[in-house]
């Protein structure tokens, strides 16, 4: 697999590179960039599997990269990290799909979870992928062997026939996605209403970023 890491504090990456044994995760392509626009760049012909960005970077935020990133790559699974805890920020989380939202300065025992969730997020994608293929190749022969059998068939009918198969297995892989969709959502959803809530009874103030290095 393959991961692209944003933030523009160097301290941040490095820290990450060091502290995550990254092959335990399948993880053996690692690409950084210091700003949004480098970030997109990188995507676009770098094509990873996961991206953990921070939000407040130069030249493009991370929301702004994200929704290109999002765009560009769907099956792309997106950590946030930010020492801004803002309802908005983690509203637009919310709409990306984001697999989480990760406070600095970072604890990398957190960026460990979030990553083995969206690592386990892609493997279960590949497998409903392939179950749907076999599927599809399933009723491609049952429909091959329908024709065989049925010589008289009208090329007409046998189109539909085929048309109906195909739009029920891309059916159910629409169901699949929106399913994982709805799941990150909720989590993220409960997340604004702690920080909503934390916000009205305490004055708002910016966290320090930077990184951990807790383990």
């Amino acid at each position: 697999m393959k991961i692209l890491i944003a933030d523009d504090e160097d301290y941040t990456r490095e820290g990450l590179m060091e502290e995550i044994a990254w092959e335990e995760f399948g993880i053996d392509e690692i690409m950084q960039a210091v700003n949004g626009e480098e970030a997109l760049k990188i995507v676009k012909w770098f094509r990873p599997d996961i991206v953990l960005s921070d939000i407040r970077m130069p030249k493009m935020d991370g929301i702004a990269f994200a929704e290109e990133m999002v765009r560009l790559i769907p099956g792309s699974k997106l950590i946030f990290m930010s020492g801004y805890m803002e309802t908005d920020y983690l509203k637009s989380a919310i709409r990306l799909s984001v697999i989480d939202y990760i406070e600095k300065p970072v604890d990398i025992a957190q960026v460990k979870k979030a990553l083995r969730r969206a690592v386990d997020e892609i493997v279960r994608e590949k497998k409903t992928r392939e179950a749907l293929r076999q599927k599809q190749e399933l009723r491609r022969k049952q429909a091959m062997r329908m024709i065989r059998e049925s010589g008289y068939m009208r090329e007409a009918e046998i189109s539909d026939r085929l048309a109906t198969q195909l739009t029920a297995t891309q059916m159910e892989l629409r169901q699949q996605a929106q399913d994982l969709s709805a799941a990150a959502s909720a989590s993220l959803e409960t997340a604004v209403q702690h920080y909503t809530a934390a916000a009205e009874s305490v004055p708002a103030a910016p966290v320090e970023a930077g990184f951990s290095g807790q383990a």
